[in-house]
């Protein structure tokens, strides 16, 4: 058998850190945001009993470090089904090291793919539960749309879908480390908050004017 699935990034119009939680992982209120940029992954069954790999970015490993390989691991364990062979092939569009949640949306695109291989009766509780042992951010991949995420991002509050009608996606000759940024923040004194009350309404309201007003990222 064989499947492709887009695999959409994400925007967080809006990051925001509260704090720290007892886990030692960051409080966070996110508003995100899906966008057309996409990878594709496809699966491909076999007899082999084994897990491959192969991405199209050279500079990603292609092994059980991806969070693809860990995400279709993480589906048999859950679900109690013996991996008959499967090879994860990614051709990748979305940049990585940047923000938008490529590595998640290739393991949400596993999970998503295998479901309707494997257990096409999944309910959606149990598809988000198995993508938030994979990573924070693959519950929002498996679903997109427009949401509120908060805890670690894996507590999701779905919202009106925002029509965006453009959206520029600028990639500099750079990369930044998300557990450097984490630490950044815990060293930084006279942390901004975002405007967390005023989006939430401008965004149920389906104010695009006062969504971009509100734009806003703590990390910066």
């Amino acid at each position: 058998m064989k499947l492709k699935i887009k695999a959409f990034a994400k925007i967080n119009l809006m990051l925001d850190i509260l704090g720290t939680l007892e886990n030692g992982y960051h409080d966070l209120f996110m508003l995100m945001q899906s966008v057309g940029l996409y990878d594709v992954v496809e699966l491909e069954t076999n007899n082999s009993k084994k897990i491959t790999l192969a991405c199209s970015e050279p500079d990603i490993p292609a092994d059980e470090t991806n969070i693809a390989h860990k995400a279709a691991v993480c589906f048999f364990e859950h679900v109690g089904v013996e991996n008959p062979g499967l090879a994860i092939s990614i051709e990748k569009n979305i940049p990585h090291a940047a923000g938008l949640a490529g590595g998640s949306a290739d393991g949400a695109a596993v999970i998503v793919g295998l479901k309707t291989l494997f257990a096409p009766n999944m309910s959606d509780r149990e598809l988000i539960e198995i993508c938030s042992r994979v990573g924070s951010d693959v519950p929002f991949c498996a679903t997109g749309g427009t949401m509120i995420a908060q805890g670690t991002g894996t507590t999701l509050t779905y919202m009106p879908q925002l029509s965006l009608p453009n959206v520029i996606i600028v990639k500099p000759d750079c990369s930044v480390s998300t557990g450097a940024a984490y630490a950044a923040f815990d060293t930084a004194e006279n942390i901004i908050h975002c405007d967390r009350g005023g989006m939430f309404r401008v965004v149920l309201n389906g104010d695009l004017n006062g969504v971009y007003r509100r734009v806003a990222n703590t990390f910066e």
